[in-house]
C-alpha cells in the first residue's frame, strides 16, 4: 500500500512502514506464546480477509501502511503530518536511526464508530519502529466495517513485515484497553500484550526480531490512531470509520538507558502527528500532550481522504411483491465537506430481473436535477442470483451541477421494467425495503465515486 508520507506541518518529507490486520481467534487473557508460530502468509480475497480460526495461524493483511522516512527536527515537540497515522510518535533527543526504546503502553476505550461504507477499518495502537525504520512491533484494537455497515471491534497484534495481524479476538465499544510491548533484554524477544479490562480477556504474544525486520532496532515508540489500507481510495487505505473522540492515557515509555516516563519525559522528542491526506483532506486531528503529557486524545474529521462522502435516501413507491415494474425514488446527500459533481457519482440498485427473455427498460418519470440529466445502465451476471443478479447504475450528466456540502440532489425517481412487462418480483430484491415508504438512507443502495473507491453502502458479496 502507498502513503504520501509524514510532512512537517507545510513540507512534504520521505518513507518507513507499519502494517495492518485481520484473523480471527477467541482467546483467554492466559492466551499464549507465539515463540513457535507459522509464518505461511494468507489471501485475500477482493476486500475481504479469510478469516483463520485457531491459535498461531499467520493471517492476512489489509493491507501495508508505508510511511516515508521524516526529516526530524531538533526542536521540541516538532509536528508532521501522514497519510494514515495520527497520534504521538517518539524518537531520540539526537535524532538518529539507532536503538533507543525498551517499551511503551497506554490505555484506551474502544470508541463507538459508524460505517459509511461496507469498506471501513480504524486502528488505535502501541508499538516500537515504524517511524525511522521498516518495520514495526505492535499491538492495539480495531475496528472494522467490511461487507458490512455494522462494526466489529478486535484486538490483534503484529510484527510487520514479518507476518499480517495475529490473534484477533472480538471486543466491543466502551471497552477499556491496556495494550504494551516490550522488548525483553534478557531472553531477546519482544512481548506484546493486549488486554480488554472490561472482558477480562486479551492476548499475549513473545516473539524475536525476524530476518526481514531490519533488525528491529527500536528506533522510535508510538500511540497512534490508525487508518488502516488496503482499499483503492485516496492514498491507498480504507474509509475511515466515523469516531468522535479517542483519548490515550497512562501513557508510559522506557528507553534503553534506563529513563523511565510519559510521552513527554525530557529524555526524548514527541513528534505529534496529524493524518491529512495527499489530496489535503484532514481525517483525524491530534491534540495538545496533557501537562504531566501522559494522554492525549486525536478527533475523527473524514471519512475519505479527498474529503468526498455521500448517502444514498430511498423510498419505495411500488410496494406490492410483484409488480410490472419497479418503481423507485432516489436521493443523494452531500455529507462531507467537499462540493461534490453529480456527474461523478454513481448509485447502484440491485434487483433479479426474473427472466432474460425481454430486454430491461429505464425510464426517469420526475428528477429535481432534471430528467435530461438522468439516465440508467444495466449490468447483469455479477451480483447473488436469486435476488440481485442485475443492476441499474444511475449516471447523471453534466447538467445536474453540484452539490455543495450538507446538500441533496432533490427527488429523482425512476422505473425498471421489461420492455413486454412480465411480472417482476421485487419483494426479495437486495436493494429493494417494502418498509421505506418515506425517504431513509438505504445501505443496500451502494455508491461508488468515479476515480475512488466504494463511498456508501454494501453491494452484495459477489459482486465486490
Amino acid at each position: 500500500m502507498r502513503s504520501g508520507g509524514p510532512r512537517r506541518v507545510g513540507a512534504r518529507l520521505a518513507a518507513g512502514a507499519i502494517g495492518a490486520l485481520v484473523v480471527a481467534a477467541t482467546l483467554g487473557l492466559s492466551a499464549v506464546s507465539s515463540a513457535s508460530a507459522a509464518s505461511t502468509p494468507g489471501t485475500l480475497h477482493g476486500q475481504h480477509a479469510i478469516k483463520t480460526h485457531g491459535h498461531q495461524v499467520v493471517g492476512v493483511a489489509h493491507g501495508k501502511h508505508r510511511l516515508l522516512k521524516p526529516a526530524i527536527a531538533g526542536a521540541a515537540n516538532p509536528s508532521f503530518s501522514t497519510t494514515n497515522w495520527d497520534g504521538y510518535a517518539l524518537t531520540n533527543n539526537s535524532d538518529t536511526n539507532t536503538t533507543s526504546f525498551n517499551s511503551v503502553s497506554a490505555t484506551w476505550v474502544q470508541p463507538a464508530v459508524t460505517c459509511n461504507a461496507g469498506s471501513s477499518v480504524g486502528s488505535t495502537w502501541v508499538g516500537l519502529d515504524g517511524w525511522l525504520s521498516g518495520s514495526v512491533e505492535q499491538g492495539g484494537s480495531d475496528a472494522e466495517c467490511l461487507g458490512t455497515m455494522t462494526p466489529t471491534y478486535f484486538l490483534w497484534w503484529e510484527m510487520f513485515p514479518f507476518n499480517a495481524v495475529q490473534d484477533v479476538v472480538q471486543i466491543n465499544a466502551g471497552d477499556t484497553i491496556h495494550g504494551s510491548v516490550t522488548f525483553d533484554t534478557t531472553n531477546k524477544v519482544f512481548d506484546i500484550v493486549i488486554t480488554d479490562e472490561t472482558l477480562h480477556k486479551g492476548l499475549s504474544e513473545s516473539i524475536a526480531c525476524q530476518a526481514d525486520m531490519d533488525g528491529c532496532l527500536r528506533s522510535s515508540a508510538e500511540a497512534i490512531s490508525e487508518d488502516t489500507g488496503g482499499g483503492t481510495n485516496v492514498d491507498g487505505l480504507f474509509l475511515l470509520p466515523k469516531y468522535n473522540t479517542l483519548t490515550f492515557t497512562n501513557a508510559s515509555v522506557t528507553d534503553v538507558n534506563g529513563n523511565v516516563g510519559t510521552l513527554a519525559n525530557s529524555a526524548w522528542t514527541a513528534n505529534s502527528v496529524t493524518e491529512i491526506s495527499s489530496d489535503d483532506v484532514t481525517k483525524q486531528t491530534v491534540g495538545a500532550l496533557s501537562p504531566d503529557g501522559s494522554s492525549f486524545s486525536t478527533a475523527w474529521q473524514q471519512y475519505s481522504g479527498d474529503g468526498v462522502t455521500v448517502q444514498v435516501d430511498y423510498k419505495a413507491l411500488t410496494l406490492a411483491p410483484t409488480t410490472q415494474e419497479l418503481d423507485i425514488e432516489l436521493e443523494i446527500v452531500n455529507t462531507g465537506n467537499t462540493p461534490v459533481d453529480l456527474s461523478a457519482i454513481r448509485p447502484e440498485y440491485w434487483f433479479s430481473q426474473d427472466t432474460t427473455a425481454a430486454p430491461l427498460e429505464f425510464a426517469c418519470d420526475f428528477a429535481t436535477v432534471g430528467c435530461s440529466n438522468v439516465d440508467g445502465v444495466f449490468r447483469s451476471g455479477i451480483g447473488t442470483p436469486p435476488n440481485a443478479d442485475s443492476e441499474v447504475v444511475l449516471e447523471f450528466g453534466s447538467g445536474a451541477g453540484t452539490l455543495a456540502p450538507g446538500a441533496n440532489s432533490g427527488e429523482i425517481e425512476f422505473r425498471v421494467f421489461h420492455s413486454d412487462f412480465s411480472t417482476m418480483t421485487q419483494a426479495n430484491d437486495y436493494s429493494f425495503n417494502a418498509a421505506d415508504t418515506t425517504v431513509k438512507p438505504n445501505p443496500n443502495i451502494d455508491a461508488l465515486i468515479l476515480g475512488s473507491d466504494l463511498n456508501w453502502g454494501v453491494p452484495p458479496p459477489s459482486s465486490l
